[in-house]
């Protein structure tokens, strides 16, 4: 997953399970014990750093299928707004999702830390 994003390709991590299962601990983790999240953040900045000559450029989105819908998890304006999906020659969109750009790993837990808190489906507390 790292190499492919630093060749360049668009990647998406995807956790799939059924509801009440700690997906989202698989994806976020504990200061502890990092989920993937922290981990493919972290490795991919070290490595950007490591090559220097660049800015380390992220663009992040966090969505949520749940029950109704697709709900955007890091919108501030309308936090859990349900999203339309549409499909085109090229595949998917889903029309509205935010998109925020990070520049370190610290950003990219932060914006998924607001995911989080929005998700609509019970979460265990760690």
């Amino acid at each position: 997953l790292v190499k492919a994003m630093q060749d360049g390709s668009i990647v998406n991590l995807v956790i799939c399970g059924q509801e009440e299962i700690t997906k989202w601990h698989t994806l976020t983790g504990t200061p502890e014990d990092p989920g993937l999240l922290p981990r493919i953040a972290g490795q991919l900045m070290l490595d950007v750093l490591r090559s220097g000559g660049f800015k380390p450029h992220v663009c992040c989105a966090a969505m949520e299928f749940h029950l109704d819908g697709v709900r955007d998890l890091l919108s501030r304006d309308s936090p859990g707004q349900l999203l339309e999906v549409a499909f085109g020659p090229s595949g998917g969109i889903v029309k509205g999702l935010t998109a925020l750009n990070a520049s370190s790993a610290e950003e990219i837990e932060a914006f998924f830390e607001v995911a989080r808190r929005n998700l609509a489906s019970v979460q265990p507390i760690f």
